[in-house]
């Protein structure tokens, strides 16, 4: 049985950097397929949204990858995007590829400054040599498990 996190009382996440879209993709399906939920997967928020919360942005990304206050977002839901896609007129249509567009757009400059951020919540030793595994084996750099801000201890 995996030894459990809990005692260290901190929230553990696995974290890499794609430069790749696709690889992101695929190692968000990986994830999913392996047993992790969408609610444990999440990315980096776009540069408006951490600039309005932060007060600035990461120029560099590999600094964002251990702060505990960065903004984050989830992953989209590809299927659920293309289902609502499929039911919208011409004008929630255009409203959808707006939206995808700012998505992609905001990918594109997390590459050129480091790489696209995935964090991955894990629970236990198991999780998170497995979160490790699927970042690595598709193409993410720089990817380490880190313990956030520890949870308050009851006496």
């Amino acid at each position: 049985m995996p030894e459990p996190l809990e005692r260290e009382r901190a929230l553990r996440e696995a974290v890499g950097a794609f430069i790749d879209v696709d690889a992101l993709e695929t190692a968000v399906q990986d994830l999913l397929t392996c047993g992790f939920d969408r609610s444990e997967v999440s990315l980096l928020a776009s540069d408006d949204t951490v600039k309005r919360k932060l007060g600035r942005y990461y120029p560099d990304l590999r600094a964002a990858e251990d702060d505990p206050d960065v903004p984050r977002r989830g992953f989209p839901n590809v299927e659920a995007r293309m289902q609502g896609r499929g039911a919208l007129a011409a004008l929630g249509a255009a409203l959808g590829r707006s939206v995808d567009s700012a998505f992609v757009e905001n990918l594109r400059k997390q590459v050129e400054r480091g790489g696209i951020l995935l964090w991955v919540r894990v629970t236990d030793t198991a999780s998170e040599q497995r979160a490790q595994e699927v970042l690595t084996r598709h193409g993410a750099r720089d990817v380490h498990v880190h313990a956030l801000r520890p949870a308050t201890v009851p006496d």
